[in-house]
Order: structure tokens, then C-alpha cells, then sequence
């Protein structure tokens, strides 16, 4: 039971996405293919260590199965989603998947973005985190791991696109509200 309601989150997460970045302005300017494959790569690993160590394999378990750390990782998955999907939803036709700058583009402050500068990461990373708990591997670690320097190189690139188009009115908005995690980073 607690697979589907993992998988689900991430399937409605991806369809979500699918279906509205349709909806979305057209693009000024766009980071390089090198600078995307920076950030790109370590999700990818992360991702592909996640959805294949529910496998049999040679990973040794980090966490019981049966414990309840399944149950909290599938509450996890779904408070992340619900965080994301708020995220996407504010963001409205600002959104890309790709670093860049839209036509007419805004600087977003209001609903997560009141918490926290990168709210869809942060949902993401939420997700992971109970889906590795789900997981329970030692390899979940490492996914993590490669998923939080994926999120940090992109944000990092995203604020430098952002500092260029909204210098003084980011940086305000930078020195008040953190990047990932209220009150800490």
C-alpha cells in the first residue's frame, strides 16, 4: 500500500507538471546545456538510486521494514507534494524546468515563497526524503545526498539569473527570506 501512495506522489508530481508547463510564458533567456547537466546529473542519479532500490540487491537496510518508517515516509511524500503543488500553483506562468528568464517575468513573494525563496525544491526534497525513508537502504543516503547538491547548484544559478533581472528588489528579498529551509538556509 504505502509503494502506491510513494509512486502516486511522484506520478501526480510529474503529471502536474506535464499538464501546466503548457501554461507557461515564453522564455527571454535560458541557461547553457552545460550549466543545466551541473544540476541535472546529480538529480538524475539520486532519482534512478531511488526508484531502483526497492529492488533486491546487495544494499544493505538502513531502516527496518515493518517500523513505521514507511508509514512516515508516505505522510512525508504527500506533505512534499502538497508543498509543491502550492509552489507550482503561486508560481503560475513564471514556471520552467530550466533555469531562465520569461517575458514580462515576476518576482514571486507571496504564498511559500513568503517561507521559503525555493519552495518547489524544498517540496521535492521533502518527497525524497520519504521516499527514502520508504526505501530504508543505505543507498537512500546517498540519493539524498546527490539530490541536495543538485538543488543547490541549481538555486544557486537560478539567483544569479534572478539578481540580474530584479537586482535590487531580490536582494532585498534574499537578506528576508532563506533559500531551502525557514529561518536556517
Amino acid at each position: 500500500m504505502l509503494r502506491y501512495v510513494i509512486w502516486g506522489s511522484w506520478a501526480v508530481f510529474f503529471g502536474y507538471w506535464y499538464v501546466s508547463a503548457r501554461r507557461t510564458k515564453s522564455t527571454c533567456e535560458r541557461q547553457s546545456r552545460q550549466a543545466q547537466m551541473q544540476w541535472r546529473a546529480p538529480l538524475i542519479v539520486s532519482y534512478l538510486i531511488l526508484a531502483l532500490a526497492p529492488w533486491p540487491a546487495p544494499d544493505a537496510r538502513l531502516l527496518p521494514r515493518g517500523s513505521g518508517w514507511g508509514a512516515a515516509g508516505a505522510a512525508l511524500a504527500l506533505a512534499g507534494l502538497a508543498f509543491c503543488l502550492w509552489a507550482r500553483r503561486t508560481l503560475g506562468a513564471n514556471w520552467s524546468g530550466t533555469v531562465t528568464l520569461k517575458q514580462d517575468h515576476e518576482l514571486i513573494q507571496h504564498g511559500p515563497y513568503r517561507f521559503v525563496r525555493n519552495p518547489i525544491y524544498t517540496g521535492m526534497l521533502i518527497m525524497l526524503l520519504g521516499t527514502a525513508l520508504w526505501v530504508g537502504r543505505r543507498s537512500a543516503v546517498l540519493a539524498m545526498v546527490l539530490a541536495v547538491l543538485g538543488f543547490v547548484i541549481k538555486l544557486r544559478q537560478e539567483e544569479e539569473f534572478m539578481g540580474r533581472q530584479f537586482p535590487e528588489s531580490y536582494a532585498a528579498y534574499s537578506r528576508r527570506v532563506k533559500r531551502l529551509i525557514p529561518f536556517v538556509y
